[in-house]
């Protein structure tokens, strides 16, 4: 059985209501990574001002590249729990201050 593209292969499978639904489930996982990033990226930049560090030394600290630490600062690193772990332990934060600063 050849499917010219994944959204057929779903299309023959699925109803369009699992469809849907997986579509709410994913653009909702989006949603939730992007406030992660975006959360941590505000964390990070938070730490310098307060403690008036520099890009280069907070580098070191996070024991990560500049250029990773770019992508961090821009919210679009796609961190693993150790780096978000080690992220927050670096700066002295706890996973629940993440919660806290996103509450609406």
């Amino acid at each position: 059985m050849k499917t010219k593209s994944f959204k057929k292969y779903l299309e023959q499978r699925l109803t369009k209501n699992e469809i849907a639904d997986l579509k709410r489930q994913a653009d909702r996982e989006i949603k939730i990574f992007k406030e992660l990033q975006t959360t941590i990226a505000e964390m990070t930049q938070n730490y310098m001002e307060k403690n008036n560090i520099g890009f280069n030394e907070l580098a070191r600290i996070f024991s990560c590249s500049p250029s990773q630490l770019v992508k961090i600062q821009r919210a679009e690193a796609n961190l693993t729990m150790s780096s978000i772990a080690n992220i927050l332990a670096s700066i002295g934060k706890d996973l629940s201050d993440i919660f806290k600063t996103r509450k609406k």
